[in-house]
């Protein structure tokens, strides 16, 4: 019980940090999602995976280890990587955009 509060508390600093607190417009929120659909499509499955399990979802890294039997070093290395495309590609759709 604790842990998942500890997850929802974390979770929804990083939405704010993203700027999807539960103030914003649903259409902003759909737009956002959209976006982070689009960067993360091409990953690898696993990559992706941990991505969103750590970054979206809240969990540590010893609780993706254990979900994916990986060691905590492996799901590091594996998010480290997943975060470095995502933002090579986010960067990519940024200057495309402008």
């Amino acid at each position: 019980m604790l842990n998942q509060v500890k997850r929802n508390k974390v979770k929804q600093q990083h939405l704010d940090s993203l700027g999807w607190s539960s103030t914003n417009s649903s259409a902003k929120h759909f737009e956002t999602q959209q976006l982070i659909e689009l960067l993360v499509k091409d990953l690898p499955a696993l990559q992706k995976s941990i991505l969103l399990l750590r970054d979206l979802e809240g969990y540590t890294y010893q609780e993706i280890g254990s979900m994916l039997s990986l060691t905590e070093a492996q799901v590091k290395v594996y998010l480290f990587r997943a975060r470095l495309k995502v933002k090579k590609r986010a960067n990519g759709q940024f200057v495309l955009a402008s």
